[in-house]
């Protein structure tokens, strides 16, 4: 997690946390101690399907910016 300083712009590394699943609802709660109102949050790791064919990943965010990159593609 990155607390994004609503005054000076600067961003500085807050903590991290293993996530067993992504299924968050931060509109209003923050996701960590110590994060306010702008941050950022980024997830690594694998994907593992259950079968092999097509698979749809999606993001919402609401009114928020939100971005998916996979394999280094947005």
């Amino acid at each position: 997690f990155k607390d994004i300083s609503p005054l000076f712009g600067a961003q500085h590394y807050v903590g991290s946390r293993v996530d067993p699943v992504i299924d968050f609802d931060w509109a209003n709660v923050s996701p960590m101690p110590g994060l306010v109102s702008k941050y950022a949050v980024r997830w690594t790791g694998q994907l593992q399907p259950r079968q092999t064919g097509f698979h749809r990943l999606a993001v919402e965010a609401g009114s928020l910016k939100a971005n998916l990159w996979l394999n280094g593609e947005e």
